[in-house]
């Protein structure tokens, strides 16, 4: 995915580390098979987070993004699985952040 961005846009396409800090203008890619939270300010991977759902799940970066930064707060859903982002962004909208959530019906699937 990181490759695949990079071709397509002049902003700069970054795959997260562990202990990541989000960078103004960069777009951050996460890697397969991993969630990624915020914890402390910095993005922390992890295979084992306690949810049921979706495995990675945006949920789980949402739902920590709510906790750490409260109304300042933006989840912008696109196209994806199911429900997966559903939650997270209702948390983020409950504390006072921002969602913007893609039309299904533009989603190109």
């Amino acid at each position: 995915m990181t490759e695949v961005l990079q071709a397509i846009t002049p902003l700069p396409v970054k795959k997260v580390e562990d202990g990541d800090v989000l960078q103004n203008g960069c777009i951050h890619v996460v890697p397969g098979a991993k969630h990624v939270f915020f914890q402390n300010g910095a993005l922390k991977l992890s295979q084992l987070v306690h949810d049921p759902g979706f495995r990675p799940s945006i949920d789980a970066l949402f739902m920590t993004m709510a906790a750490e930064y409260g109304d300042r707060a933006v989840a912008v859903v696109l196209s994806g699985t199911l429900k997966d982002g559903m939650r997270g962004a209702q948390v983020i909208f409950d504390v006072g952040g921002r969602t913007i959530v893609q039309d299904p019906r533009e989603a190109g699937i």
